[in-house]
């Protein structure tokens, strides 16, 4: 699905494009190289590079992925995806994350994963979640050049330790890549799983605000592409007030 002119949702489980598992995958045109945010759980790998073809793209160009952090419907599917596009570009992608995320990703128990609660209890973590090592690890504010785009990682903490937004400039608009951190709405996520916690995301989202993001690309749910700030202002706001923010997963 063509979102902008470099900018694609190739993987939503919600949406029916791909895996029954995956977050909204999204992919950005940087020219020569192609990158994903996500990868899904690795449950519609093939349909994620079939969609990546059918925009007339070559998944041979894919070069990096960028991860918002370390959950299975996220990252699950990193390591089938590096072996397809092994075999499609003999190509090594490149996997960005946060420390916090990556440790999570090479070290984590099932139960630092949250796998127990997601219905996995009692399997291991290599038969539902296979250990990823991360290629780049980023910063906070560390920024990104992929060809001629250029991507800012903006660590915030909550929904997880070290949870990634990408923003950068793409077709004229202010983009942020924004994970389960902030949704359209203003919703927030934040639950049960170990390192979820509300004062790191009442501290962290602050480096939202400000950014003038026009186009705002969740993890789950809608996506805008004008006033995506209003969103983030919106759960900035609240977390300033009595209240927090609305979960995303509550309000179903």
């Amino acid at each position: 699905m063509k979102i902008t002119p470099h900018v694609y949702l190739v993987g939503s489980s919600e949406l029916g494009i791909s895996g029954e598992g995956d977050c909204h995958v999204y992919l950005v045109d940087a020219g020569t190289e192609l990158i994903l945010v996500d990868s899904g759980d690795g449950s519609g790998i093939g349909e994620i590079l079939s969609q990546v073809r059918r925009e007339g793209l070559d998944p041979a160009r894919i070069s990096h992925v960028f991860l918002t952090h370390a959950h299975r419907d996220h990252a699950g599917g990193l390591e089938a995806l590096r072996q397809e596009l092994k075999q499609i570009g003999e190509r090594d992608i490149v996997a960005v994350a946060s420390r916090e995320e990556a440790d999570l990703l090479s070290q984590g128990s099932e139960e630092a994963l949250g796998l127990d609660l997601i219905g996995f209890a009692g399997r291991s973590r290599e038969e539902v979640f296979p250990r990823i090592d991360v290629d780049r690890i980023v910063v906070n504010r560390e920024e990104i050049d992929i060809c001629h785009l250029r991507f800012q990682a903006l660590i915030v903490p909550g929904h997880n330790p070290g949870c990634v937004c990408y923003f950068a400039t793409i077709d004229g608009k202010n983009m942020l890549f924004s994970g389960d951190v902030i949704s359209c709405g203003g919703y927030i996520s934040i639950g049960n799983w170990p390192g979820s916690n509300n004062e790191q995301y009442k501290s962290g989202i602050k480096a939202l605000a400000g950014l003038d993001v026009d186009a705002l690309f969740p993890s789950h749910h809608l996506f805008t592409i004008r006033d995506g700030q209003s969103h983030i202002d919106r759960a900035v706001e609240a977390f300033g007030g009595l209240w927090p923010p609305r979960n995303l997963f509550h309000d179903e």
